[in-house]
C-alpha cells in the first residue's frame, strides 16, 4: 500500500521545464488540457509568487494548515489541474478537498525531534487514486512516499495509518510547514488520469517519544581564509542528521520567507542529484567565520564554493564544554578569471526592498562563486514579484568581483514564452501590449539591456513561438539552454540551423529550482572584469553554459561566438578541450557538433577529468560547437563558431528550409490556440488573461503575418542559393533589417 520513493518519474513541477506535457505544446502543436482547464476560485490567495493560502480547518496538534497556488515542499509540488482548498461536508464531517496540503505541526507538540511519527488520516472515497506525502525528516531532504487510496466496497470513508521514519519537524517546508500531501493527478504526468484532488476529513498525529535529547554540548568555531571567505557548508552527525544553522549563518530570502537552510531538489534530478559527498542535501551559507553550540558527538563538515574550487570534507568531534576550532581554506581548482572567464547566473529571483539586503545577498551569491548575479523581478500581466529597490547603476551592488545586477523576467506567459532582460535601467509595464513581446524588447534595447528567453527547449512555455516572433528582428541575444542540471538544445539548434546567432546561457531560476550557480554561464572578457564587460561578452557569444565542465574551443583560431568565412576554405582545423573538478564528476565524451549533428568525438570509457579533441572538418556553411558530457548532470555547451558564406550567412542549407516551413506552421497554430489560464504559474492572479489576449490579438495577428512573410522570404533565398550552391543575392542579416 505504501512505497518509499526517492526518485519519482516526472513530477508536475518538472513538466514546467523538462519536456512531456499533456497540457500544452507538444512537438510544436498546441493542445488543450485533458481534464480541468480552469482553476478553482474557492481559496483566497495571499500576495506573493506562490500564493500561500491559510486554510481554516482545525487539526489537533497542528498550528497551521496551508496550501498554495504554486506549492513546493519536501519534493512535492502541484501544477497539473490544480484544485484550490475547498471546505466540504461529507458524512456529517467537515472535510477539505484540495490538490495540495501542508501541515505546520505545533512546535509544543514536536519540534526538532528524531523519531517515528504516526499519522492516521481519514480520506473520503469520492476521490480515489494515489496520494503522495513527504515531510521534514532527519538524514534526507525529500523522503517522498505514496499511499494507494482505493475505496473498499460499501465504505464512503477510510482510515489509513502513515509512518514517518525519523521525522524532525523543524519547520523547513513551504511557509514553515512540516508535512505535505499532494494528489497524484496534480503531481506527476505518469498519473495524469488519476484525480488531481483528494478529500481529507480527519488527521491524528501521534509520537513514538523515542527522541534522545542531548545532555552535553560544546562549541564549534570555524574560520575561513581567502579572498572572499563566503562558503556553502553542511554539518552532519554520524546518523546523517544535519545541524540546524545558528544565528551566524547567512539568511537567504527564499520566496516569501527568510531562511538559513535550504536543500538540493534531488527529486527533480532523477537519479543524478547535484554532487555532494553526503546523502543529506540540506546546507547553509557562512561568511568569514561561524560559531555555534552543538551536541557532543562526531560530525562531518562539507564546504563548497562552486565547481572552480575543490570541496573540503572535514571530520571533527565536539567535546563537552570545549571549543573545537576549524580553519577552512578552499583551494582553487581552476583559475578561470586568469584566462579571462567569469561566471554568471542569468536567472535568479531574490527580492531586495532596500540596499540593506545587499550584504546577505552578496555573501550568499559569492559563496557559490558567481561574479555576475542577475536578480530578476518577475512579472505576469497582472502583478510583479521579487522586486528590486532600484534598477540601473543605483540597483547594483558589489563585493570585489562579485556583483549583483537587477533585471526582469517578463513579459512571460505560458502561451508564448518567458523573456529575460538583463541590466535594465527601469522595468517596463504595458498591460495593453503584454503579448506583443517585441515592444518590450525594443524598449529594453534602448536601455542598453541584454535580452533573451528563459527555459528554452523545456517543452512547456512555447519559447519556440516567442523566438520565432522576436529573433528575426535581432531582438534576442541569448537563450537559456541549461537549467536544473539539464542541457536542452533542440529549439536552440532549430534557430541556429536557420542562420540566427544566439548565445548559450544557463540560469538556476532560484528559488523555483536549485541554488544560484547550480548551472552557470561563463563569459570571456578581454581585459579587466566589470559587469558591463561581462554583458558585452555574452551578447557577442563569447560564452558557454555548464554544470561544472570548463571548455576551450576554437575553429581556425576563432573562439566561441566567432566567425569563419568558408568561401575559399575547404577544410577547417577544430580544437577543443574540457576539464572538470573531480569533486563535481567526470567526463566521458567531448563532441564537435555541426548543424546539430556530431561530426567528431573523443570518448573515455574510464571517466576522465580532461578530454581533448583536434579534428579537421569540411569548410561548409553552418555552425559548429563543442559539447562535453559525463555521468549524471555533467554537461557543458559552447556558443557556436559561425561558418559563413561570402554574404555572411551561417544557416545550414540542408535543414534551414524545412525548419522555416515548420516555424510558419507553428505560428498558424499559435494564433488559433486558446489561452489556458491554469497553465500560468500565478494562475490565481490572472482572471482577465483571456480578455487581455483577445483585445491584443488583432495587433498580434498583424505581427505574426509580418514575421511569416519574413520566413517565406528566407525560404525563397534558400531556394535561390541551393540549386547553384552559391550565396543568395541578399544575406540573412540584410533580410533582418528589411
Amino acid at each position: 500500500m505504501r512505497n518509499s520513493i526517492r526518485q519519482l518519474f516526472r513530477p508536475a513541477f518538472l513538466l514546467l521545464f523538462f519536456g512531456v506535457s499533456s497540457l500544452s505544446l507538444i512537438t510544436g502543436s498546441f493542445a488543450v488540457a485533458a481534464h480541468e482547464t480552469h482553476h478553482q476560485k474557492q481559496a483566497s490567495f495571499e500576495a506573493g509568487p506562490r500564493g500561500i493560502v491559510q486554510v481554516s480547518w482545525p487539526v489537533e496538534n497542528v498550528s497551521r494548515v496551508v496550501s498554495a497556488g504554486y506549492p513546493d515542499s519536501f519534493g512535492l509540488s502541484a501544477f497539473l489541474n490544480r484544485v484550490s482548498p475547498t471546505p466540504v461536508t461529507r458524512q456529517s464531517r467537515q472535510c477539505l478537498r484540495t490538490s495540495f496540503l501542508g501541515l505546520d505541526v505545533d512546535d509544543a507538540f514536536a519540534f526538532d525531534v528524531d523519531e517515528d511519527i504516526h499519522l492516521d488520516i481519514l480520506l473520503d472515497n469520492d476521490d480515489g487514486g494515489q496520494l503522495f506525502y513527504s515531510y521534514d525528516a532527519n538524514g534526507v531532504a525529500e523522503p517522498i512516499r505514496s499511499l494507494d487510496h482505493a475505496a473498499e466496497t460499501g465504505q464512503t470513508q477510510s482510515w489509513y495509518r502513515l509512518t514517518l521514519p525519523r521525522a524532525r519537524f523543524a519547520n523547513r517546508g513551504m511557509d514553515g510547514t512540516d508535512i505535505a500531501f499532494v494528489a497524484a493527478g496534480a503531481f506527476a504526468v505518469d498519473y495524469i488520469d488519476m484525480p488531481s484532488a483528494f478529500t481529507i476529513c480527519d488527521i491524528k498525529i501521534s509520537r513514538s517519544n523515542t527522541t534522545q535529547s542531548p545532555q552535553q554540548f560544546g562549541e564549534l568555531a570555524v574560520q575561513i581564509t581567502g579572498a572572499n571567505p563566503a562558503l556553502r557548508i553542511g554539518i552532519y552527525d554520524a546518523s546523517g542528521r544535519a545541524a540546524l544553522p545558528g544565528p551566524m549563518a547567512v539568511p537567504v530570502q527564499f520566496y516569501e520567507r527568510s531562511r538559513r537552510q535550504i536543500q538540493f531538489h534531488t527529486f527533480l534530478a532523477a537519479d543524478n542529484p547535484q554532487p555532494w559527498p553526503v546523502n543529506n542535501h540540506y546546507f547553509f551559507y557562512i561568511a568569514g567565520k561561524y560559531q555555534d553550540r552543538l551536541p557532543v558527538r562526531k560530525y562531518t563538515l562539507v564546504a563548497s564554493k562552486g565547481p572552480e574550487y575543490r570541496m573540503q570534507v572535514t571530520n571533527f568531534t565536539v567535546r563537552a564544554g570545549a571549543t573545537t576550532k576549524l580553519d577552512l581554506t578552499l583551494k582553487p581548482w581552476a583559475n578561470m578569471p586568469s584566462k579571462g572567464w567569469y561566471t554568471g547566473d542569468v536567472h535568479i529571483h531574490i527580492p531586495r526592498s532596500s540596499a540593506a539586503a545587499n550584504k546577505n545577498a552578496l555573501a550568499f551569491l559569492a559563496a557559490e562563486g558567481l561574479h555576475v548575479s542577475n536578480l530578476l523581478q518577475l512579472t505576469n500581466p497582472a502583478q510583479s514579484h521579487f522586486g528590486q529597490y532600484a534598477y540601473g547603476d543605483a540597483g547594483r551592488a558589489a563585493d570585489g568581483n562579485h556583483t549583483i545586477v537587477p533585471g526582469s523576467e517578463g513579459p512571460r506567459t505560458a502561451h508564448r514564452g518567458h523573456t529575460i532582460a538583463l541590466d535594465i535601467e527601469t522595468p517596463i509595464t504595458d498591460d495593453d501590449q503584454y503579448f506583443l513581446y517585441h515592444t518590450f524588447f525594443e524598449a529594453y534595447r534602448k536601455q542598453g539591456a541584454t535580452t533573451g528567453y528563459a527555459h528554452v527547449g523545456s517543452g512547456e512555455f512555447h519559447d519556440e513561438i516567442g523566438l520565432a516572433l522576436d529573433v528575426p528582428y535581432d531582438l534576442v541575444d541569448f537563450v537559456e539552454i541549461m537549467q536544473n542540471g539539464s542541457l536542452r538544445t533542440g529549439v536552440w539548434y532549430d534557430f541556429l540551423n536557420m542562420g540566427f546567432r544566439l548565445s548559450a546561457a544557463a540560469g538556476s531560476d532560484f528559488p523555483y529550482f536549485d541554488q544560484p550557480g547550480s548551472v552557470r554561464t561563463l563569459a570571456h572578457i578581454n581585459g579587466p572584469f566589470s559587469p558591463d564587460a561581462w554583458f558585452s561578452a555574452l551578447k557577442k557569444g563569447h560564452s558557454f553554459a555548464t554544470t561544472a565542465p570548463m571548455l576551450e574551443f576554437t575553429v581556425e583560431g576563432q573562439g566561441m561566438g566567432g566567425t569563419v568565412d568558408v568561401t575559399n576554405t575547404p577544410e577547417l582545423n577544430v580544437t577543443g578541450r574540457a576539464i572538470i573538478n573531480p569533486d563535481f564528476g567526470a567526463l566521458d565524451e567531448l563532441s564537435v557538433v555541426y548543424c546539430g549533428d556530431v561530426i567528431a568525438a573523443a570518448s573515455a570509457a574510464d571517466n576522465r577529468l580532461d578530454l581533448n579533441i583536434a579534428a579537421k572538418i569540411a569548410g561548409k556553411v553552418g555552425w559548429v560547437a563543442l559539447v562535453a558530457r559525463g555521468p549524471g548532470q555533467v554537461a557543458a555547451h559552447s556558443t557556436p563558431v559561425y561558418l559563413t558564406d561570402s554574404a555572411g550567412n551561417s544557416w545550414c542549407p540542408n535543414k534551414a528550409k524545412a525548419q522555416a516551413e515548420k516555424t510558419i506552421s507553428q505560428l498558424d497554430a499559435f494564433l488559433d490556440a486558446p489561452i489556458i489560464v491554469n497553465n500560468e504559474l500565478e494562475y490565481w492572479e490572472l482572471d482577465g488573461l483571456e480578455a487581455q489576449f483577445d483585445a491584443q490579438k488583432p495587433a498580434l495577428t498583424k505581427h505574426v503575418s509580418v514575421v511569416k512573410a519574413y520566413y517565406r522570404r528566407m525560404i525563397s533565398l534558400l531556394d535561390e542559393a541551393l540549386p547553384n550552391s552559391k550565396p543568395p543575392s541578399v544575406s540573412l542579416h540584410q533580410l533582418q533589417r528589411q
